[in-house]
């Protein structure tokens, strides 16, 4: 499986601002573009009625925000051109088992993450431009285990419903997810 996809994107941004002694309102105008690839290899051994997949995933995108300038009194800023490269190699297991009617999806992988994991903007007050400070956003971590577990329930030949649970860990995050859905084929 692979693919990939582009975006352009239109930014627009309004700010209130009230401190001591300070209030002012900005606003400022940007673009973006983005492109995304994508690809996924596996091979799927059948073990009679369940099955287990090992497979090698990757990943490179590419972001780009142009310059953008607040219009304002003195609170409005200026942040400048921002451009990142975010690549990402995976490596894991899907498992598939049924259990009656039921069947338990499974997967467990490794994610590693290559090049800008570190995003950063150069900000300053729009009147004060040669004052600019880097401001940087959460690194991505390097390395990041994840697995899903999840109880499908065919509803007839077009229908099924899906429960899973997600989770990703790495050395300073941890995220959790639930879904619930319903598919239709049509």
């Amino acid at each position: 499986m692979a693919g990939g996809g582009a975006a352009h994107f239109d930014v627009t941004t309004q700010r209130s601002i009230s401190a001591a002694g300070l209030s002012d309102a900005t606003s400022s105008g940007s673009t973006g573009d983005m492109a995304q690839v994508f690809g996924r290899l596996g091979y799927r051994f059948d073990l009679g009625k369940a099955s287990i997949e090992p497979f090698v995933a990757g990943d490179h995108a590419w972001i780009a925000l142009d310059q953008a300038v607040e219009r304002g009194g003195p609170a409005a800023l200026s942040v400048g051109r921002q451009e990142y490269k975010v690549a990402g190699a995976t490596a894991g297991t899907a498992a598939r088992l049924p259990l009656g009617k039921l069947r338990i999806d499974s997967e467990l992988a490794a994610r590693f993450e290559l090049d800008d994991r570190a995003p950063q903007a150069l900000t300053a007050f729009a009147t004060a431009p040669e004052q600019a400070t880097r401001i940087a956003s959460t690194r991505l971590n390097s390395t990041a285990y994840a697995g899903r577990i999840g109880a499908v329930l065919p509803i007839g030949k077009q229908m099924e419903i899906r429960l899973d649970y997600s989770g990703e860990f790495s050395s300073n995050t941890t995220e959790h997810a639930a879904l619930a859905g319903l598919s239709i084929a049509f």
